[in-house]
């Protein structure tokens, strides 16, 4: 988190300039979905915070030019992404979303996205997001590039013989284990059957 707020906040800052062009108005207006209720409201606050903070570093130095943050409340589910991104893109000055983590929830506002051709960021790691729209932009590598060097790493470096894959349920953490089993089965790392979890609870 500490890494990928502000690399959010700048790469949607450096867009919204080059959409807006030399008649930029003074405040720059940035959309942002997240969950600040429901199951993982812990996970949205800990983002907005870092949102908020970063805008503040960004706009103490941005000269005339300044942004904003609106947020719109998706609820930790599939519906409420939908209803976030509706409510966002209805506000005509914001110029991109700095939308979910959440695969799910990137996938179920894509429609709207596509629609509006409305630049979205994501710091989520799933491939399926940026194949389902040209539209939505990953702020870091995807879970088939990081499991490829995590299991690079396990057999080359840790000199791992054999790997037994724990997993949740939920997509987020369940889409990724189908990358791990191939990355560890070209990396020469055997890998006993994939074991599920009960649910995860986030904290509070």
């Amino acid at each position: 988190m500490k890494v990928r707020i502000p690399v959010i906040v700048t790469v949607a800052w450096a867009g919204a300039l080059a959409a807006l062009g030399h008649a930029a108005e003074p405040t720059v207006r940035i959309g942002v979905q997240l969950p600040l209720t429901g199951e993982r409201s812990s996970v949205g606050r800990l983002m907005g915070n870092g949102l908020q903070m970063a805008v503040e570093a960004i706009n103490s130095r941005a000269g005339s030019i300044q942004l904003e943050l609106t947020f719109a409340d998706d609820a930790s589910t599939p519906e409420g992404a939908r209803k976030a991104i509706d409510d966002l893109v209805k506000d005509p000055k914001i110029v991109c979303i700095i939308g979910e983590i959440n695969s799910p929830l990137v996938l179920a506002s894509v429609p709207v996205i596509n629609a509006e051709k409305l630049p979205y960021l994501t710091a989520g790691t799933s491939p399926r997001t940026t194949a389902a729209s040209e539209w939505v932009f990953r702020v870091g590598a995807s879970d088939a590039a990081l499991t490829g060097l995590l299991a690079e790493y396990l057999a080359n470096e840790m000199h791992i013989k054999t790997l037994a894959i724990l997993h949740d349920k939920t997509g987020i953490h369940n889409q990724r284990t189908p990358h791990g089993l191939r990355a560890t089965a070209l990396s020469g790392v055997p890998c006993s059957r994939p074991r599920p979890l009960p649910r995860m609870q986030y904290w509070r």
